[in-house]
This record gives C-alpha cells, sequence and structure tokens, in this order.
C-alpha cells in the first residue's frame, strides 16, 4: 500500500514538472513574440518619426524658397537651389520657371542629406494681376468734382455697358463750372491733328490741340450742362477705391507699396518710366512725357508701351508747365495710416494729356482749389491692357489647388 501511494506521488511530480516545463516554453514563446512585437513597434515609429521629420524639412525648405521667391529675392525665370547646410543640408529647395508659371521644389532629409528617409513638396507660384480690366471711367474721385479749369474729358465709351459713354464717376456731386468739357474719342481727335502712338496701336494729341468743340457729335458736358456721360452721387459708387483699382483693401496698401518704386516726388519721371511708383511727396509733373517709348526701353516687347502707374500719398498733383503727355494712371490716396483727412489739390498748369485715369479715393479741394489747370483726360483701353499684363505690376502668389507631397 505504501509502495503505490509513493508511486503515485511521484506520478504527480513528474506531471507537475511537464506542465512546468510547457507553461516555461510558452512564456518564452510569448516573451519573444512580444519583443519581436516591440522591434517592430520601435521600427513603425522610428520610420515614422524620420518620414515625419523629412516632410518637415522639405515644407521649412519650401518656405524659405517662397518667402524669397515672394520677396523678390530670386529670379523665377532660371533654377536656384537653396540648403540650409552645405556639409549636411536637411532640405534642398529649387525655384524654377515651369509650363504653367513657377514652381518651388523642396525635398527634405530626415537627419542629414545621406538619409534613406525624404519627402517631397511641391507648389506652384503665378503672377495675380491687381489691376483687373481698368477703370470704369477716366475721371474717378470719391467726393465732390468742381472743375475751375480748362479740362477735356473723352470718356470711356463702354463704361456702363456697350457703347455707354462714362467721361467722370463719382460718389457726390459734380459741378460744370470753368471750362471744362467732355465728349467722345472721334469729336476730341477730329478737331486736331492726331498722330500714331509709339507702337501705333491708338493715335495721341499734343495737349491744346485735340479738343471737345463740338465739330461731329458735340460736347456732352460742359459749363452749366452735366451730360449723360458724368455719373454722380452713385450709390454703387465703390466704398473702397484703392480696392476697386488694385484689389486689396485700403489698409493693406502695403502690398501694393511693397511692389512699387517708392520715390519722393516726380521730378524723375520720363517717357522710358515704366511700372507703380509710389510718391511720398508732392507731386509735380515734368515738363517732358512720361511713359510712352516702346516698350524695348523698359524691359518689355515693342510692340507694347511703357505705361505708369502713379500713386500719391496723401499730396498735391501740379504741373507747373511744359507740354507733355502721361501714359498711365494716377492715384491719388488717403493713407488710412495718417491723422486726419487727406488735403490735397490738382493743379495742372502748362499743357498736359493722360492717356488713362486719373482717380482719386477722396474729395481733392483745399480752400476753394479743386481740380484746375489745363489738361486732356483721353481714355485709351490700351494703356490698362498693357498696365495689367505688365508682370512688374502683378503681385506673385501661390495658385490653390497646386500643393503636391510625394
Amino acid at each position: 500500500m505504501n509502495r503505490n501511494l509513493t508511486t503515485r506521488f511521484y506520478q504527480q511530480g513528474a506531471a507537475a514538472l511537464f506542465i512546468a516545463v510547457i507553461l516555461l516554453f510558452a512564456s518564452s514563446l510569448i516573451v519573444l513574440y512580444a519583443g519581436k512585437i516591440g522591434v517592430q513597434d520601435q521600427r513603425i515609429s522610428g520610420n515614422d518619426s524620420r518620414a515625419k521629420q523629412a516632410f518637415a524639412n522639405a515644407e521649412a525648405g519650401m518656405e524659405e524658397a517662397a518667402s524669397r521667391l515672394m520677396s523678390g529675392g530670386v529670379a523665377y525665370n532660371t533654377t536656384v537651389t537653396y540648403v540650409n547646410s552645405v556639409a549636411e543640408p536637411f532640405y534642398q529647395a529649387q525655384v524654377y520657371k515651369s509650363a504653367g508659371g513657377i514652381e518651388v521644389s523642396s525635398q527634405g532629409y530626415a537627419d542629414a542629406y545621406n538619409s534613406d528617409s525624404t519627402a517631397t513638396v511641391r507648389q506652384d507660384f503665378g503672377f495675380h494681376n491687381v489691376l483687373g480690366e481698368g477703370p470704369d471711367s477716366p475721371l474717378i474721385v470719391a467726393g465732390n468734382v468742381p472743375p475751375t479749369g480748362n479740362m477735356e474729358i473723352v470718356g470711356n465709351p463702354n463704361g456702363a455697358g456697350k457703347g455707354v459713354n462714362v467721361a467722370v464717376w463719382t460718389s457726390n456731386n459734380v459741378s460744370a463750372s470753368g471750362s471744362a468739357t467732355t465728349c467722345e474719342r472721334g469729336e476730341y481727335e477730329a478737331n486736331g491733328s492726331p498722330i500714331a502712338s509709339d507702337n501705333d496701336k491708338f493715335n495721341v494729341c499734343s495737349a491744346n490741340d485735340c479738343g471737345c468743340s463740338g465739330t461731329i457729335d458735340g460736347i456732352i458736358s460742359q459749363s452749366g450742362t452735366v451730360g449723360a456721360d458724368i455719373v454722380a452721387n452713385d450709390p454703387d459708387f465703390p466704398s473702397d477705391v484703392f480696392a476697386y483699382v488694385f484689389g486689396v483693401p485700403s489698409e493693406k496698401y502695403n502690398l501694393i507699396r511693397g511692389i512699387a518704386e517708392v520715390v519722393g516726388d516726380c521730378s524723375g519721371f520720363d517717357a522710358n518710366s515704366n511700372g507703380i511708383y509710389w510718391v511720398e511727396g508732392e507731386c509735380d509733373l515734368p515738363g517732358n512725357d512720361i511713359g510712352g517709348a516702346t516698350g524695348d526701353n523698359c524691359g518689355k516687347s515693342a510692340e507694347r508701351l511703357c505705361t505708369v502707374v502713379i500713386v500719391i500719398d496723401d499730396e498735391n498733383l501740379k504741373k507747373t508747365g511744359g507740354d507733355s503727355k502721361l501714359y498711365g494712371l494716377i492715384f491719388m490716396f488717403e493713407n488710412p495710416d495718417q491723422t486726419g483727412d487727406a488735403v490735397s489739390t490738382i493743379n495742372m498748369g502748362g499743357s498736359t494729356s493722360i492717356y488713362g485715369a486719373l482717380i482719386a479715393d477722396h474729395s481733392v479741394c483745399a480752400s476753394s482749389s479743386c481740380i484746375s489747370g489745363s489738361f486732356d483726360l483721353v481714355y485709351e483701353r490700351s494703356i490698362f491692357e498693357d498696365l495689367a499684363s505688365d508682370e512688374t505690376n502683378q503681385i506673385l502668389a501661390r495658385v490653390a489647388g497646386t500643393w503636391i507631397d510625394q
């Protein structure tokens, strides 16, 4: 009996040992499997971290290249490469001209140039035309228009729709005083000896040569008569004239100032002047042509003209003498960062012909001195087409929907 009991105890011990071995083996398998999973998790986590780092570096390269490009620090018509370090760069970004405009491509690396983990991002950039199709009228004023001089205005033949001529557009009243007159282009040129512009796209006249004298179609507006080509007290007049012209709100005027050439006065303008100019002092126009030379004199093609946009920042516009022509747009700007209302006037002495437009976002009157002098203001569509197509007058911006990563 004791022998049977002993044998049973031995059998129980063998079973326990066998179970223990099985459990130890299973535990070892679990530990090995868990270790393998842990290593895989570490690899996955490491790969994910390196991928994120590579992507972040690629984005950093993109932003550096984009900031240089948009600040004018890159010649966008050539391939330019940027790296953050000569020895071991973490990104390489390129700016180059593509069929669709300008492309910025940036390749980022997780740790250094020889890293196996890389990411690439691309973005297209294009030029945004800030001037649109040009103004609807050659004379636009946010305020009263009381001309007191000998001014002749040739309106936009399609200013308010096809065949609807508009010479003056204002938010307030128009006083038909002085010797100011308006007429259509054919009437204006019939009373003089027009010649072709330098690019042969339209006719030009010396000031006081052509005029609105009533030979063909007659004068539309004159002293004592406000004709149909003058739109006054318009409820649809733009509340922000700066935004109407340049496409950005007046409080963001630095976007336009940033692409303009900032000058203290207007004395340096000549026939080869081209682009946007921001004038911080009084603008006394010289007695020579401003713009009007063929485009090959100002970095454009010869079939186009040199044309100007002159923004006068809270100052007066005047001309002291000389028979000359200006090709472009003059904008009298009330700077929102200046205290008080803008007090500026227009006094055009001598003989001047402006082919384009004269626009003010405030009343141009001070002590009964308003729009005075002897000058012609002629709407010319091709001038605004030249201004709009000139890349120097455009803002470089990211093209929506073109960002991709690889």
